[in-house]
């Protein structure tokens, strides 16, 4: 969050940008574009099917808008929002979270997963 939100070097936070954000939401998200496949092999693409695209949005919407956040970061952290939220509209899909009960502590939901 540190390095999206608040980085002094500002190839550092272009980094995080391309390399973790937009990297994990086009080649290992649920809702990334994968090629079509007949069938699951050794060299399908890694997916975190668990991890509710979603909910990364609005961490990443959270940390846009959060006064704390540098002003030369904002533009791009709201650019990213939309490209998670159009990502999701154009996969007409997202991780279910219907089956996930709230949880009172962190460590019951870890402990349930």
């Amino acid at each position: 969050q540190r390095m999206a939100q608040k980085a002094q070097d500002k190839n550092v936070h272009k980094r995080v940008m391309e390399k973790v954000l937009l990297k994990f939401l086009t080649e290992y998200s649920f809702v990334a574009k994968l090629p079509d496949q007949e069938e699951e092999d050794e060299d399908a693409p890694l997916t975190f099917a668990q991890v509710h695209v979603g909910s990364v949005a609005k961490f990443i919407f959270e940390i846009a808008s959060d006064p704390e956040s540098d002003e030369r970061f904002r533009k791009a952290l709201y650019e990213m929002y939309k490209t998670y939220e159009r990502q999701i509209r154009a996969a007409g899909r997202d991780v279910d979270l219907s089956h996930i009960e709230e949880c009172d502590s962190e460590e019951d939901c870890c402990a349930n997963n």
